[in-house]
């Protein structure tokens, strides 16, 4: 008994279930007053419908809770994909975009003229992906590859994203957009919009020989020690990484 007038206490000082104890006390007021013939049957009718009101409050609310509750647990704030779910709506729409990846072919062919639109309207993009020209690297991340273990088509892949990049480097800007790692990257980031509340980012982590890579989507606002972590990373891989000018020689 003292550990449930406890409890009860402790729930009302937080503010918890106070609902559920008024319509208890309020159920045990009417059944002695109605027991006791003290009071008139129309103020015991009365007080009856009060306490079916307020159990049909605490159901809603209870309820309410409930859906709350599935929709955040639907809503996680690290989420699982097959694949990157980023989408041209979201790019077109941030202020600033960090990707990396081995090779970025994919982000070549598709993204090109999104982050041609989002330079030109004075908006930031780093893209780092690897140095064809370092042949240690391109040995290592051949390897990891499902598609192909072939060094020399991986640098005919890279080569082929830069050529697509073209356009990007042509534009007048105080750094270029585009600097290259001399490593195997150990995993694909996209970072949007990391200074707003909005941020979000993809962290894509490179399988060992499998068709596809795991990822996990992250809020800021939701996850902000994790997603400071990979910002961090972020940083990290573009000040490490080089321009292609400084790159062409690396053997």
């Amino acid at each position: 008994m003292r550990s449930f007038l406890r409890q009860v206490w402790k729930d009302i000082i937080n503010g918890e279930n106070i609902d559920l104890y008024l319509t208890i006390l309020l159920s045990i007021i009417v059944g002695s007053l109605s027991l006791l013939g003290i009071v008139h049957l129309n103020l015991i009718l009365s007080l009856t419908l009060t306490v079916l009101a307020m159990l049909a409050f605490s159901t809603l609310h209870n309820r309410n809770q409930i859906e709350r509750f599935v929709k955040l647990s639907q809503e996680s704030p690290i989420s699982f994909h097959s694949e990157s779910p980023v989408t041209l709506e979201r790019l077109k729409n941030s202020y600033s975009i960090f990707h990396n990846g081995i090779t970025l072919i994919g982000s070549s062919n598709l993204w090109v003229q999104t982050f041609k639109d989002c330079l030109e309207s004075n908006k930031s993009v780093q893209l780092v992906m690897i140095n064809p020209y370092n042949e240690a690297a391109i040995e290592v991340a051949s390897q990891r590859f499902y598609k192909h273990q072939d060094p020399e088509l991986l640098k005919k892949e890279s080569e082929l994203a830069i050529e697509n990049f073209k356009p990007l480097l042509n534009i007048d800007s105080s750094e270029s957009p585009l600097k290259f790692f001399n490593a195997m990257q150990p995993f694909s980031l996209w970072i949007l919009d990391r200074k707003e509340p909005n941020a979000e980012m993809w962290v894509g982590f490179y399988p060992y020989r499998a068709d596809k890579e795991p990822w996990i989507h992250i809020y800021k606002k939701e996850n902000k020690e994790l997603f400071k972590y990979f910002c961090k990373q972020a940083d990290l891989i573009w000040e490490t990484s080089e321009y292609l000018c400084k790159t062409k020689n690396t053997n």
